[in-house]
């Protein structure tokens, strides 16, 4: 993380002063807002555990997701696990 104030260099090797900080920190945001705010819209059947990758990715601390789904029985039992906690609600 980088510090709060002064003069420091960036990962890539550039100096960055506080006004270059705040600005990448925007963008970083920015980034971020739109990437929730994705994920957030989406509904039905575009609405998946496998959509969390991009989201995951944009975070930038290298954790992947494991993109192997469970066997049948199994996946099946947990989406229906799970629309009945909704209805419980």
């Amino acid at each position: 993380m980088l510090p709060m104030t002064g003069i420091v260099q960036s990962p890539k090797g550039a100096i960055m002063t506080d006004k270059d900080r705040i600005k990448a920190l925007k963008k970083r945001v920015r980034v971020l807002e739109k990437a929730i705010k994705k994920h957030r819209e989406q509904t039905g059947h575009n609405m998946c555990w496998e959509n969390d990758e991009e989201l995951w990715a944009i975070l930038g601390d290298g954790v992947r997701l494991d993109h192997t789904p469970p066997p049948w029985g199994e996946f099946m039992t947990r989406c229906a696990a799970y629309r009945q906690s909704k209805d419980r609600k």
